[in-house]
């Protein structure tokens, strides 16, 4: 099968004027985004239909535009450089909605030099189900908050970066909810559920940002937050303490669910993270065994 232009025999062949029409045509009518664009100011020279089509722009909202305006949450791969845009970004639309593109670039040359010519793949869909994977590899279904596995990674990496920060330390604290297998026997799993969710909400409310709290398994809960000593971990443990032991609304009256706590300070980056939270678990279940005794 041979491509022909209009006026053009088989036996002379295409002339370089046709080829370069019949080139424009399959660059212009490409089922992917294209734009040629300059290296240095990333203004934008040229965009194809799948390119209009992609960014909901026209033609001549998009030709002279700063590329690199146009996208977010640049995320480029170790191979970025030179004004070439190789990974994944966010590109704003008009309607307020962003769209995830898988972009690469090529060098063509043009007159003065090098310019980028970019090819856009849209994948919004397939990096949506990568992030819902993500989280739900890192996250407790019932609560939202984080699970165990992501906690135990977040501690490991915190006590590594202790060796660099030697104005903070790292604190874990160890709690679970009194008096909570009462309430799940007696009024069932929906009403413990609630509880849970709750108690999870409350917990995120007094942690700051850049401290982790997450859901063990059962009614345990754990929180991993910088602190300047032990003191001020002490200060932590006492805002838990309170906004817990507050009464748990329910259909005919209200529930008490108050935690256990216990802490655990880490100073030296050699400690495990395992280590620590079992100290801090030791802890908590001495805190426990005072609750009862009072």
């Amino acid at each position: 099968m041979s491509l022909l232009v209009p006026g053009e025999s088989s036996e002379s062949g295409p002339t370089p004027e046709a080829s370069a029409r019949l080139f424009d045509a399959l660059v212009e009518s490409s089922p992917h985004p294209i734009a040629v664009y300059a290296l240095d100011t990333g203004v934008i020279d040229y965009v194809n239909l799948g390119m209009v089509g992609l960014t909901g722009l026209s033609r001549a909202s998009l030709v002279g535009a700063r590329l690199r305006d146009l996208l977010t949450e640049v995320q480029p791969s170790p191979g970025y450089a030179d004004g070439r845009l190789n990974g994944q970004y966010g590109l704003a639309l008009p309607t307020g909605r962003t769209r995830i593109i898988e972009a690469r670039t090529e060098l063509i040359a043009a007159a003065g030099g090098s310019c980028g010519h970019l090819i856009a793949w849209d994948v919004t869909e397939q990096a949506g189900e990568q992030r819902k994977l993500a989280y739900q590899a890192t996250h407790d279904a019932l609560t939202g908050l984080f699970n165990e596995a992501h906690a135990v990674a977040y501690l490991s990496s915190a006590l590594r970066h202790l060796r660099a920060d030697h104005d903070h330390s790292i604190a874990v604290i160890y709690l679970d909810l009194n008096g909570f297998k009462r309430i799940n026997d007696s009024y069932g799993h929906q009403v413990g559920d609630e509880i849970l969710a709750a108690a999870a909400r409350r917990l995120a409310s007094v942690t700051r940002a850049g401290d982790l709290a997450a859901r063990l398994h059962g009614d345990e809960f754990l929180v991993v937050c910088k602190v300047n000593n032990t003191i001020h971990a002490a200060h932590i443990v006492d805002r838990i303490r309170a906004v817990l032991r507050e009464p748990y609304p329910v259909a005919g009256g209200a529930l008490h669910a108050p935690a256990s706590i216990g802490v655990a300070v880490a100073i030296d980056p050699a400690v495990r993270a395992d280590a620590l939270v079992r100290c801090a678990d030791q802890r908590m279940y001495s805190d426990k065994r005072l609750v009862r005794i009072a």
